[in-house]
């Protein structure tokens, strides 16, 4: 289902005013642990973004409902804990 302006703009305020949420850009130093944890994972491009993401902003948990960004995260010595939702 493709999400239309109304859904995406409220989507974008409730993200934006959720307690404790930042919102990053993608810089060298994203994109640089990013290319690290793809190399030691083989996790796609974007799944190593926001692992990196999390990496960098020092943050304290990673929540996904992704169960193979999950398992291949879990080789790795990092701060996140990695917290799966119930996955489909």
């Amino acid at each position: 289902m493709t999400a239309g302006r109304a859904e995406t703009a409220t989507l974008t305020a409730i993200l934006l005013g959720f307690p404790g949420l930042s919102i990053r850009s993608a810089d060298f130093l994203v994109a640089a642990e990013a290319a690290r944890i793809r190399a030691r994972t083989g996790a796609a491009t974007a799944d190593s973004l926001i692992a990196a993401t999390a990496t960098v902003t020092s943050s304290k948990w990673l929540i996904t409902k992704d169960r193979t960004l999950a398992d291949r995260l879990a080789g790795l010595d990092w701060s996140p804990r990695v917290v799966l939702l119930s996955a489909d």
